[in-house]
């Protein structure tokens, strides 16, 4: 129950071995890319919509602080109304922005590697000294056991047909 996989295989040589590993983690890394692709395009997709909306509340807050600077230049009195409704309007962008950058963060962190699981080796290939197979010790031993219920079997069946003479040599006399 973990995102790592041990790879092992047999090969002829070192070289051949190194090669069909690599070629091995080469189609895994594909086949990963392609079922992240959509997860990954819909992410960047979002994360690009919310940098266009904090860019387009930044626009619509420097006009209205450009309008705030120009009617204190005028004079308070008469665009107090106006200033209350600016001001009010300056809070709920900028608290639009923290919210729209708040998510913006949450994407990219969500598109980093370490959220997306890209395939990847963490180890070096690791290639035995001694050759995986043929196993001479077992084949050893399994043949000596293979020999020896076959040694068993035949002289049971040598035993039966000995057996089996004897008897009929007795039933013809």
């Amino acid at each position: 129950n973990t995102d790592l996989i041990q790879i092992d295989l047999r090969a002829h040589s070192i070289d051949e071995a190194k090669r069909r590993m690599a070629a091995v983690v080469e189609t895994l890394s594909k086949i990963h890319g392609q079922i992240a692709e959509p997860s990954i395009s819909r992410l960047k997709s979002l994360s690009a919509q919310v940098a266009g909306d904090m860019e387009r509340v930044r626009k619509e807050r420097e006009k209205v602080l450009k309008t705030l600077e120009t009617n204190s230049k005028l004079g308070a009195a008469d665009s107090f109304a106006q200033n209350v409704l600016l001001a009010s309007v300056l809070q709920t962008q900028d608290s639009e922005l923290r919210i729209l950058e708040e998510r913006k963060l949450a994407l990219d962190e969500n598109l980093s590697t370490a959220k997306t699981y890209p395939t990847s080796v963490i180890d070096a290939t690791y290639v035995s000294d001694q050759p995986v197979f043929p196993k001479k010790t077992l084949i050893v031993l399994l043949s000596g056991v293979i020999g020896l219920i076959l040694g068993i079997l035949a002289a049971f069946v040598v035993e039966g047909l000995d057996h089996r003479q004897r008897s009929l040599g007795v039933s013809q006399r």
